[in-house]
Formats: C-alpha cells, sequence, structure tokens
C-alpha cells in the first residue's frame, strides 16, 4: 500500500475511498452510536441531530469531506514540491490517522476548520520573496480566521500566521494590512450574525475542558501514538533536511510553525469548558512530516512498520476498545 500510494501513480487516488469505506465498514459492524449527535460549529452555534437514518447521511458527508481534505492536502504537498516526484502518501496518511478519531466518522465543524487550515497552509507556500505576497497573504488570514469562528482555540493560530508569511516575505506594511483585513472579515460576518439573530456573544468559558475531565485508555492511546508519528516525523525531516536547499527548509519551517500553533490552541482550549480539545489536529502537520520517513530509503522500514500496526489498530479499535 504504501509502495503504491508513494510512486507517482494520480490513480492511487481513485482507490482512497476503498480505505475510507473500509474503516467505516469496520466502524458499523462493530460500533453503535448511542443517543443524539450534538454537531459542533464553534461560535456559529450548535446543532443537535437525532440518532436514526439521518446519521448515516452525515457519515458519508464526514466521508466525503475526509477525502476531499486529503486530496487538497496531497495537492498542497505536490505542488510545493516537497518531493522530487509527485507522492500520494499524504493523502493516505490523512485518512489513516483520522480514522483514529471519532470525528472521522461524525460531521461537524472539526472538517471545515480541518479544510481551512490546509488551504491556509497551501496559499503560504505559494509566498515568493521575490513577487507580491497581498493576495496570497489576504487569503490565508481568511482561512485561518475561519477555522477560528467554527473553532475558537485557533484565535492564538492568528498571530502564528503574520510569522508564517514572513517565512518567505519581508516585512512591509502594506502585505501587513491585508493579512489584518483577510482575519478580520469572517469576525465581522460572525458579529453580523449574532446581531441579526439578536443572540448573545460569549467570547469563552473557562474551565477544564472535558477532554481532560473525561481522559480514557482511547484518548491516551491516541495521544500516543500521535507522539510516536511526530519523534518518527522529525527523525525523517532531518535527514530530508541534510541535503535540502534554503526554499525546502523555509517551508518545513512553516510546517513545523503550524504544528506549533495548534499545539498552543489546544493548550489553551485545555483550559476551557468548550468546545472539546481535539488533538486531531495535528494529523494535519503530521500527514506532510510523516511522508519523509516513509520516503526515505533509510527509515522506510521501520515507519513502513509503524504506519501499518496504526492502520490495524484503527480497523480494529471499536472491537477492543468499545
Amino acid at each position: 500500500m504504501i509502495r503504491f500510494f508513494g510512486d507517482n501513480r494520480p490513480f492511487a487516488l481513485f482507490f482512497l475511498p476503498l480505505v475510507l469505506l473500509g474503516f467505516h465498514l469496520t466502524y458499523r459492524l462493530t460500533f453503535s452510536a448511542i443517543g443524539p449527535l450534538d454537531i459542533e460549529f464553534g461560535w456559529w452555534g450548535n446543532a443537535t441531530l437525532e440518532q436514526g437514518r439521518s446519521s448515516i447521511y452525515t457519515e458519508i458527508l464526514a466521508a466525503t469531506w475526509v477525502l476531499m481534505n486529503a486530496i487538497a492536502l496531497n495537492y498542497t504537498f505536490n505542488s510545493a514540491e516537497f518531493n522530487e516526484k509527485n507522492t500520494y502518501l499524504p493523502a493516505l496518511n490523512f485518512v489513516v490517522f483520522s480514522a483514529l478519531f471519532m470525528d472521522f466518522y461524525e460531521f461537524n465543524g472539526f472538517h471545515l476548520a480541518s479544510s481551512m487550515i490546509i488551504l491556509s497552509l497551501s496559499q503560504f507556500l505559494k509566498l515568493n520573496q521575490n513577487q507580491t505576497g497581498t493576495l496570497r497573504i489576504f487569503n490565508a488570514a481568511f482561512f485561518i480566521a475561519i477555522a477560528a469562528t467554527v473553532y475558537p482555540p485557533f484565535v492564538l493560530l492568528l498571530p502564528i500566521g503574520m510569522l508564517c508569511y514572513l517565512i518567505f516575505r519581508p516585512f512591509q506594511m502594506r502585505e501587513f494590512y491585508f493579512y489584518i483585513l483577510g482575519s478580520s472579515i469572517p469576525f465581522i460576518y460572525l458579529i453580523s450574525f449574532f446581531y441579526l439573530y439578536d443572540l448573545q456573544f460569549t467570547p469563552f468559558i473557562y474551565a477544564w475542558n472535558p477532554f481532560l475531565l473525561n481522559f480514557s485508555l482511547t484518548h491516551a492511546i491516541n495521544a500516543a501514538v500521535l507522539f510516536c508519528l511526530f519523534v518518527v516525523s522529525i527523525i525523517g525531516v532531518r535527514h530530508k533536511l541534510s541535503n535540502a536547499g534554503n526554499r525546502m527548509k523555509k517551508e518545513i519551517q512553516l510546517i513545523n510553525l503550524f504544528g506549533v500553533g495548534i499545539f498552543f490552541s489546544l493548550l489553551f482550549c485545555a483550559f476551557l469548558g468548550e468546545p472539546s480539545l481535539k488533538i486531531e489536529y495535528f494529523t494535519i502537520p503530521l500527514s506532510i512530516l510523516f511522508s519523509f520517513p516513509l520516503l526515505s530509503k533509510r527509515f522506510s522500514l521501520p515507519s513502513s512498520l509503524l504506519f501499518y500496526l496504526f492502520l490495524i489498530y484503527g480497523l480494529l479499535k471499536f472491537t477492543f476498545l468499545d
């Protein structure tokens, strides 16, 4: 599977829905959702869905959105030329790593926020030191702000975003204004939404996060999996950087900086009563970074064994842990 998706074969993406289907079949055969489904959209509000036939449709919508995010992330990887030739491992990584979490199977704001983070990464990676970047910077800020309205802890990504575009561009006041403008527009719409519907806006509710209060064995295993992926990814990235050019180093620095931004956002979320802390957002940068050890001849064997171990765990987790 790794060799198939690792080669420059675009039709490999046509097999990605089969991987999604495999996870969803094991989910349906071994797990039964109980009670209503609460769909979270951050500051835009929540919606409650009664379990029943409608849950099938939302599961299909969630699977479709995961597939689109995987393809978008893979396009971002290939268009930035992280590898000498095109590869489709980032898409496979994203699907397999996301399947470890319940948001993979349930439609909610997580999928929209993930799309916005991927799109913002794509915009930053298209910046060039010798070309004006106002449009890209505006778009990236706009996408991050949308993610922040859907998942409020991501407000901490907004200042991180300014550091991201400065990796590729010298500071210019005009581009800074465009960044502020792009990040303001979603919040202007959000304030207008609250005003038109006469709703009360509550910025944050400070309390211990439900993720910490209800920390379980599944959460511990998922956190350990992400930590293992991070360690192996760093080893592969360091090997890649030893022969990388200046542009490649800046691109990997951008991915790492986004990972740091997600870390601090989730650390902040630990002190919020809502929304729930979602460590699954780390699958976005890790899906890119873990591709490097998989593509490396030196580290391909241990990283491949680790990948297949997590793949099997994702398929069987509902059988053994729920």
